[in-house]
């Protein structure tokens, strides 16, 4: 259910809309993190389907949002750049300048998802967006009551994250947030982009300057 301070839409058909504030917030981790699943299901409430072409129409997306502590308004802009990479480091940085908020996902399928989350994406982080606000987000959590891919990765001396290990990766990399969701079971997804949200009014751009141009609708490197 969405909460009741955020708005559905796009942009809509308001030009008073266009007076409203742009915040940015920028999902980030590798290109099998699960974040292009959250999105089509914050967006359009439906678990993604087994195949789903790269950079689909629901990758980013704007929502008012109202934050709950002053009441103000905001219009958030929420992009995805796939993992892609350190060779994708001189395109990717630009989104991640504009970017307010980060979220950092992985899967917790795997514990070299998680390791790229300190030894990649949390460096690039603070070398392209040192003033966002970060919050860190497993996803997949419905794989640890599914005793079949439990035991596939057993046979391989491989295991699942804990939830106990994704907390102790928040606490290394300061982020002010840690959350589990599961778009196969609709958990713990729509608080993720709320949060986010929230957590863009205290969190800063590198290019703060670029919101306030009449051109500012997206946040996108693009």
């Amino acid at each position: 259910m969405m909460a009741d301070n955020v708005e559905g839409g796009a942009q809509g058909n308001d030009k008073d809309a266009e007076n409203i504030p742009v915040k940015c917030v920028m999902f980030g981790g590798e290109g099998a993190a699960g974040k292009t699943s959250m999105f089509i299901y914050y967006f359009h409430n439906k678990i993604k389907p087994e195949y789903v072409p790269p950079k689909v129409e629901t990758d980013n997306g704007i929502k008012m949002y109202t934050y709950k502590e002053t009441g103000e308004k905001v219009r958030i802009y929420y992009d995805d750049h796939e993992g892609g990479g350190e060779d994708w480091d001189s395109l990717r940085h630009l989104g991640y300048e504009r970017a307010h908020v980060v979220v950092l996902c992985f899967s917790i399928y795997t514990t070299d998802n998680l390791e790229r989350i300190e030894d990649y994406w949390y460096p690039f982080v603070k070398k392209y967006a040192p003033k966002a606000k970060i919050l860190l987000c497993a996803t997949q959590i419905d794989l640890r009551t599914n005793q079949e891919e439990i035991d596939a990765l057993a046979r391989h001396n491989e295991r699942l994250v804990t939830t106990i290990e994704g907390k102790q990766m928040a606490e290394k990399i300061k982020a002010v947030g840690y959350f589990e969701c599961s778009t196969h079971e609709g958990k713990g997804v729509n608080e993720v982009f709320e949060a986010a949200a929230e957590a863009t009014m205290h969190g800063k751009s590198k290019d703060d300057k670029y919101f306030e141009r009449k051109d500012n609708k997206m946040c996108s490197m693009m």
